[in-house]
C-alpha cells in the first residue's frame, strides 16, 4: 500500500468514536505490543486478508520483517515505536464525507515545519535508531505511521 492519498483533516479524533472494527483492531495491536514479544502480533496480522505493509514493497513474513528492522533483532524497538505511534492519537482519512481509514499519529501528513513544537519533538520518538542519520540529513524525522481501515483492517505500520 502506498502512502495514504485520502485527505486528512489533521484533527485529533477521540478513539472512543472510531468505528467498532477499528477500535477492536487497535485494542488487539496495543495488547500484543504491550507484551514485548513481537510474536504476539501474529494473530492480529493474520486476521487480515493481506498482511499490513511494514516496509516499502515488503509483505512477506511480517514478524521476520519486524525483527529484521528492529535494532535489537527481536522486534522490541518497533513494538515500542508502535505503542508511541498509537499513543499519539489519530485522524480520519477520507475521499468523501466519512473517514474510510484512520491514521496515527494524527499529524503524520502535516509537513514537519508546519507541526507544532510539541508535535515536532514527539516525532523524533517515532524514528528507528537506524533511521536517525537519514532523518538528520533530511532535516525531518522519518516517522512510522499506522493506518487502520474503518472496517478494522490493519493496513500499514511503516515509514512512508
Amino acid at each position: 500500500m502506498a502512502k495514504p492519498k485520502a485527505k486528512a483533516d489533521n484533527a485529533r479524533l477521540d478513539e472512543a468514536r472510531l468505528p467498532a472494527g477499528t477500535r477492536t483492531t487497535l485494542a488487539r495491536i496495543r495488547a500484543a505490543a504491550k507484551t514485548g514479544d513481537v510474536e504476539a502480533l501474529r494473530i492480529t496480522i493474520q486476521r487480515n486478508e493481506l498482511p499490513p505493509l511494514f516496509a516499502r514493497g515488503m509483505r512477506a513474513d511480517a514478524i521476520a520483517i519486524l525483527k529484521a528492522r528492529s535494532a535489537d533483532g527481536a522486534g522490541r524497538e518497533l513494538l515500542h515505536i508502535l505503542l508511541r505511534v498509537l499513543d499519539a492519537g489519530c485522524t480520519g482519512l477520507s475521499s468523501g464525507a466519512a473517514p474510510t481509514q484512520f491514521l496515527w499519529p494524527y499529524y503524520a501528513n502535516t509537513p514537519y515545519q508546519r507541526r507544532s513544537p510539541a508535535e515536532r519533538a514527539a516525532s523524533w520518538g517515532l524514528v528507528r535508531v537506524a533511521d536517525i542519520g537519514v532523518s538528520i540529513q533530511a532535516g525531518a524525522p522519518q516517522i512510522h505511521r499506522v493506518v487502520i481501515g474503518a472496517d478494522g483492517t490493519w493496513q500499514v505500520f511503516a515509514v512512508l
